[in-house]
């Protein structure tokens, strides 16, 4: 008798947060509707997400994310990372 063994990788591309959001929506909070909608909804939940927190693998060690806000305005102006030295004082 012969079983089908599956890859124990064969799940990760299902598990993505994008997966994790969709199934939030169904099982958590019920919502009700098409899987087209839900679908939806979740893409503009990631682009939303990827508007306010830029991708912070495209940075190098020693990179610092600074997020502000501009004082003067109502929209949300991201700062994104800038190469920064310190030098640091000599006691003497």
């Amino acid at each position: 008798m012969k079983t089908e063994t599956r890859s124990r990788y064969e799940s990760i591309p299902k598990r993505s947060f994008r997966n994790g959001i969709i199934r939030l929506l169904e099982e958590e909070f019920k919502l009700i509707g098409s899987h087209k909608v839900i679908e939806l909804i979740a893409d503009s939940i990631i682009e939303l997400h990827k508007e306010y927190y830029p991708d912070i693998e495209k940075l190098s060690h020693g990179n610092i994310i600074w997020r502000t806000t501009k004082a003067t305005s109502c929209q949300v102006e991201l700062s994104f990372p800038h190469k920064t030295e310190f030098k640091i004082p000599h006691p003497g």
